[in-house]
């Protein structure tokens, strides 16, 4: 005689494609929570999170003789200033706009487009006091982006060439045969049955 003590198996009581739309469901309320939770934290200095540009566009009096990271594109270089967009929720609204911040004690020449990241204190008339910084060329985050870009459509031809999806199951299974471009235009027509 079996007796099943355990009560009915998981397997049994979901199926497939409601186990993956229930793990997907929780994934998706997780990173969520991350967003809403960290995305409201004030700067906390003692884990590394010091206030930014943004902290400083709001409240610009309530940093001063305090440590700040702060990033920026060069337009100015003598004295050195450095622009940039922010979007802070305050209180109850979102305020967005255009801060520019005097950078003093710079330890390396930059030039206008750079991008320039500064770790230092801010001064009582506004300005960042420098202790490090690291700057990056504007061809270079151009060559950035279109590495990112190149790399992106690389992982994305060879998702199409290699797996196939089931709309029924909610799953990706791994092709026999990684599809050619010739494939790709039967598989548009609707000739080819590879699934």
């Amino acid at each position: 005689m079996n007796v099943n003590l355990r009560g009915p198996h998981s397997s049994d009581v979901l199926s497939p494609r409601s186990r993956r739309l229930l793990g997907l469901g929780v994934l998706v309320g997780l990173l969520g929570g991350c967003a809403v939770g960290f995305g409201s934290v004030t700067p906390n200095p003692a884990v590394g999170d010091y206030p930014n540009e943004g902290s400083l566009a709001v409240n610009p009096d309530g940093y001063v003789n305090e440590y700040v990271q702060v990033t920026g594109t060069v337009v100015q270089t003598d004295p050195v200033v450095i622009e940039d967009t922010y979007s802070v929720w305050v209180g109850d609204r979102y305020r967005r706009g255009t801060i520019r911040l005097h950078i003093v004690g710079l330890d390396r020449s930059v030039h206008p487009g750079q991008s320039l990241q500064v770790y230092g204190t801010v001064r009582p008339d506004g300005s960042v006091q420098a202790r490090t910084s690291v700057s990056v060329r504007a061809h270079k985050q151009l060559y950035m982006y279109v590495v990112s870009a190149l790399a992106g459509l690389w992982v994305l031809l060879r998702l199409v060439r290699g797996w196939t999806g089931s709309a029924a199951d909610l799953a990706l299974y791994q092709r026999a045969s990684p599809v050619t471009l010739g494939g790709i235009r039967r598989l548009r027509s609707g000739d080819d049955t590879d699934a």
